[in-house]
């Protein structure tokens, strides 16, 4: 193995145990929605396989991942990843809700080694300045119920990216305002940032570039968003454009999933390492439920060993040693429902002790 080998591996593993403190934890990094017209057999086939689909471009960053040999071939034989899939209705909107074997997808990135990106992901504040027709320029703020900030946001949620916004209150509009997004000016957006306890930030303007007016810009489209993310040292940037705002939703997120994955995703070596995930569990009473909890996690393949390592009326905490990735304990958490992952208000203060723990509460008894 050359130096330089040996060093990326250095730099990569250190990475990784800088986001096992940070991001936020994705706890349907192997499920997936997709709507359908009706229940038949015909539309339930088709929905499962855009679910599959889905799910490995969530994992893998990139849709190119469809096109492998071994992705392919599983796809034909999807009911040996398909743990379960159900309907659920949405006014009047139908959807199918499937979820894939983890574990078993690990197992089939790992074996063909393709860029694998687990369920711990830098979640990221977005500063975004808008600008009209008119050229009126504004910041979309977290209430921004515009169709452009919806489509954002839910497909986020697809490709399991963690976003949230600003709420533009006084604070914000007394640090930030809308000419340091436009201008990146990004000292003042990254002390702004810093209550909102994300792992890092991002910085867009979408602009109107007005009736086209050469054959480039008309291929290209007459809308344009520019962005710049942060996260620690890394810094990345890109460009879409579309015919509508919109429209700038899809190749948006398509292209920061995309540049993201390429950053955090790993190709396995091959080798396996046992992983140390602490979890402290609220609500647990009694230790009737302290053995529930440790039969739950012993029942996961994954899990090595569980060890309790602190107990008080109001928290127990727990040491789990795990043979594989966090991944496939918590899509168990998912499934099996007595543990629900709380996520904490960004303006709480949080104790120096308590940042590298993953929080649930035992709901069993209620």
């Amino acid at each position: 193995m050359t130096r330089a080998i040996v060093r990326q591996m250095i730099c990569v593993v250190s990475l990784l145990l800088c986001f096992s403190a940070q991001g936020r934890l994705i706890d349907d990094l192997f499920s997936a929605e997709i709507e359908v017209a009706s229940q038949t057999s015909s539309q339930r086939d088709d929905a499962l396989r855009a679910a599959f689909e889905q799910v490995v471009m969530k994992i893998s960053g990139t849709a190119e991942t469809l096109n492998n040999s071994a992705v392919r071939n599983a796809m034909r034989q999807l009911q040996d990843y398909l743990l379960q899939y159900g309907y659920r209705r949405d006014g009047g909107t139908l959807y199918l809700t499937a979820n894939f074997d983890g574990r078993k997808l690990a197992e089939l990135f790992k074996v063909n080694q393709l860029p694998y990106w687990g369920s711990r992901r830098p979640e990221l504040l977005m500063w975004i300045a808008n600008s009209d027709e008119r050229g009126r320029r504004n910041i979309l703020a977290a209430n921004d119920e515009s169709i452009f900030i919806q489509q954002v946001r839910h497909l986020a949620r697809q490709r399991g990216l963690p976003l949230q916004f600003p709420l533009m209150d006084l604070t914000d509009a007394t640090s930030v305002s809308v000419s340091d997004i436009w201008g990146r000016f990004l000292t003042p957006i990254a002390n702004a940032s810093q209550r909102y306890r994300a792992d890092g930030y991002l910085v867009a303007k979408v602009v109107d570039l007005g009736v086209p007016d050469d054959e480039t810009q008309q291929q290209e489209g007459r809308w344009r968003l520019d962005w710049v993310a942060r996260v620690g040292d890394m810094r990345k940037s890109g460009e879409v454009y579309a015919n509508s705002k919109d429209f700038l939703a899809t190749p948006f997120i398509e292209q920061l999933h995309e540049t993201l994955a390429s950053e955090f995703a790993l190709v396995a070596s091959g080798e396996s390492k046992a992983i140390q995930f602490p979890i402290r569990i609220e609500g647990i009473e009694g230790w009737q439920s302290i053995l529930d909890v440790q039969r739950f996690f012993g029942s996961v393949t994954s899990v090595q060993h569980v060890k309790l390592t602190d107990y008080s009326p109001t928290f127990s905490r727990f040491e789990v040693t795990l043979t594989d990735t966090p991944d496939h304990l918590l899509q168990a958490i998912e499934l099996d429902g007595r543990l629900q992952q709380k996520h904490r208000d960004p303006f709480a203060a949080v104790k120096q002790d308590t940042d590298d723990e993953t929080i649930y509460r035992w709901v069993a008894n209620q």
